[in-house]
C-alpha cells in the first residue's frame, strides 16, 4: 500500500476553487478541471515506495502480476482511472465506443500511420470506455437520449420549423430514427447548422415558466447562447437532463452521447482516451464515428446496482473495469477482498488503513494505492472515504 501524489488537469471548463478546496491550498486563479489518480500514462499518479518517489504506470510496468493480479497482467495496464472533477462550464458533448468498434477504430489508425498523439486521431487505443460518476455537490449533466414520446412532445412545445422533421421521424419510426437525425443535425444534408441560436434560445425563455419543461428550457438555452453557431446544440436538445445530488451516482455506457454542464464529482471510468466528440468544444469533432457509435437506448438510471457491504455503500455497473464504494465511518472494519488493485481516497474527515504490509493515514484529499498482490485492508475513522476496485457483484 503507497501513499500517491496526484496531477491537476488544467481545461477551461474547470472550476477555479473546487479542487483546491478539496486539497486545502489556495486557488491560483486558474481553472482546475479535474484531479488525476491512477496510472494514465498522460499524467500518472507518483506513489511513494519506501521513500522513492515512482510513477504509478513505472511501478505497474516493472511486476504487472503483482500489482495488478492475474486477470489484469496481461493489459499491463490499470484497468480504471479515478478523478475528481470540479465542472464550471459544460464539457465536450461526447460518445465513447464498445470494446469492438475501439478494436477496430485502433487498428484502422495503426495501419493508417496516425499518431497516438494527433489531435484528430479518434481510437488512441482499443478500449471500451465506460464510466461512472458520483456527485459530490449538485451535478448536472446531459446522458443519453431521452425517450421517445418525451422527446417528441419536447420538440413540439419548441415549436420551430427546424426541428419539425425530426419530431416527424421520431413519431413514425421511433428510436431507429436517431442515427439519421443525429447526422442531419449535425450538418449533414439539410442540416440546420447556422440556424438555431437565437431562435431556439427566445423559445426556451418562453418554455422555462412550463413546469414539463423548465429544465430542459434552462438548459437548452443557455447552451444555445454560449455555442450560438455550433450544431450539436440540436443534438443536446435530444438528451435527457439529468440533475445528481450529493451521493447520486449515474453510470455512462459506450454509446452514450453525454455532456457535464455544471458541479463536482468522483469519476471513475476504464483506463481508456477514446472520445468521439459532437461539438461545443475546439477540439476535434467526429461526427460520422459518431453517429455510428450511437447507443439509441434511454438512459436508464437503474443501470447501477448497489448494496451494502459491511461498512461499504458499494455501486455497480455492466462492467468488469471497475465498482466504487462509500465509507463514512469504521472501526477497525475490514473491507471485502476484491481481486485487483485498488485506489482509496479520503474526501472528508480523516481515515486510518491497515493493510497486509503496512499501514497509512488520510486526511481530505489524500489517497493511496493497493497492489492486488496485498488486497487485505482494514480502515479506521469518520468522513467519507471512496474506494475503486475492479468490478464487483452483490454478495
Amino acid at each position: 500500500m503507497y501513499q500517491l501524489s496526484n496531477q491537476i488537469r488544467r481545461y477551461a471548463w474547470g472550476s477555479p476553487v473546487a479542487i483546491p478546496e478539496l486539497l486545502g491550498v489556495e486557488p491560483d486563479g486558474e481553472p482546475q478541471a479535474e484531479l488525476w489518480m491512477g496510472a494514465h500514462e498522460r499524467a500518472p499518479s507518483v506513489a511513494s515506495v519506501d521513500g522513492r518517489a515512482v510513477p504509478l504506470d513505472e511501478l505497474i510496468a516493472s511486476d504487472a502480476r503483482n500489482e495488478l493480479g492475474e486477470s489484469w497482467a496481461s493489459e499491463a495496464r490499470l484497468p480504471f482511472l479515478a478523478k475528481v472533477i470540479a465542472v464550471a462550464e459544460p464539457l465536450s458533448l461526447q460518445v465513447h465506443p464498445d470494446v469492438e468498434r475501439a478494436v477496430r477504430g485502433y487498428a484502422a489508425e495503426e495501419a493508417a500511420g496516425i499518431d497516438r498523439d494527433c489531435p484528430t486521431r479518434n481510437f488512441p487505443d482499443s478500449l471500451a470506455k465506460p464510466e461512472m460518476v458520483l456527485a459530490l455537490s449538485d451535478f448536472a449533466a446531459l446522458c443519453g437520449f431521452r425517450p421517445v414520446g418525451d422527446a417528441v412532445d419536447w420538440l413540439q412545445a419548441l415549436d420551430l420549423q427546424w426541428l419539425k422533421p425530426t419530431a416527424d421521424a421520431l413519431r413514425l419510426r421511433g428510436a431507429d430514427a436517431l442515427p439519421g437525425e443525429v447526422e442531419r443535425l449535425l450538418g449533414g444534408a439539410g442540416g440546420p447548422a447556422a440556424e438555431l441560436s437565437a431562435g431556439l434560445a427566445r423559445r426556451c425563455d418562453l418554455l422555462r415558466a412550463d413546469a414539463r419543461w423548465s429544465v430542459s428550457a434552462e438548459v437548452a438555452a443557455d447552451l444555445a447562447r454560449r455555442y450560438p453557431d455550433d450544431p450539436a446544440v440540436a443534438l443536446a436538445l435530444l438528451l435527457q437532463p439529468v440533475v445528481l445530488g450529493p451521493g447520486d451516482a449515474m453510470f455512462i455506457r459506450p454509446g452514450q452521447p453525454h455532456t457535464y454542464l455544471s458541479g463536482t464529482a468522483f469519476e471513475v471510468q476504464a483506463n481508456s482516451d477514446n472520445v468521439l466528440r459532437a461539438g461545443l468544444t475546439r477540439k476535434h469533432v467526429a461526427i460520422p464515428e459518431l453517429v455510428r457509435a450511437l447507443d439509441v437506448r434511454p438512459q436508464r438510471r437503474s443501470a447501477i446496482v448497489s448494496w451494502e457491504a459491511g461498512a461499504e455503500r458499494v455501486h455497480a455497473a455492466d462492467t468488469s473495469r471497475f465498482a466504487l464504494s462509500v465509507v463514512e465511518s469504521g472501526e477497525d472494519a475490514e473491507l471485502a477482498v476484491v481481486p485487483g488493485p485498488q485506489i482509496l481516497c479520503c474526501l472528508a474527515g480523516g481515515f486510518g488503513l491497515r493493510g497486509a504490509d503496512r499501514r497509512l493515514t488520510l486526511s481530505r484529499g489524500e489517497s493511496a494505492y493497493c497492489p492486488a498482490s496485498r488486497p487485505e485492508l482494514r480502515i479506521t475513522g469518520d468522513g467519507r472515504l471512496l474506494r475503486v476496485t475492479t468490478g464487483r457483484t452483490a454478495g
